[in-house]
């Protein structure tokens, strides 16, 4: 089994759901199983001026640094475990020599169902999906 790299939430919230639904799933299908994660999570409080502001090279800068401290620590492949962020997930993906996974075409496809949600309330710039769905080539 590969050792997943989780990049993100931005808050405990989301990176417990996304832990959560990954270790149902290697259960479900390998039996009584777990996934083997690294985890970097952050402290929204850190995160939500940078979006606010547009600050998004910084932020990229940030979740970069994070991924490749992920892969030195021995993460196989990444996931980007945020919708937002997905707005600089190319620097992301630049940062590291591991597979990138992105999450994003799945969940704009099915964006609607998430509304009010701590992540749809603050949406990329460019729309409901914003540019991290167009990023990702949904509309």
């Amino acid at each position: 089994m590969k050792v997943i790299g989780l990049l993100g939430g931005m808050s405990w919230e989301s990176s417990i759901v996304y832990e959560r639904i990954i270790n149902e799933e290697v259960r479900r299908r390998l039996g009584g199983h777990s996934a083997d994660l690294l985890i970097r999570s952050y402290n929204f409080a850190d995160i939500e001026p940078l979006q606010s502001a547009g600050e998004w090279d910084q932020a990229g800068r940030l979740l970069a640094d994070g991924a490749r401290t992920l892969e030195a620590g021995g993460a196989e492949l990444l996931l980007l475990c945020t919708n937002t962020m997905h707005t600089v997930a190319d620097v992301i993906a630049a940062a590291v020599n591991i597979p990138f996974i992105p999450l994003v075409p799945k969940t704009c496809a099915t964006w609607a169902p998430m509304r009010g949600t701590p992540s749809a309330r603050r949406p990329a710039p460019g729309g409901q999906c914003g540019s991290a769905c167009t990023w990702a080539g949904v509309r």
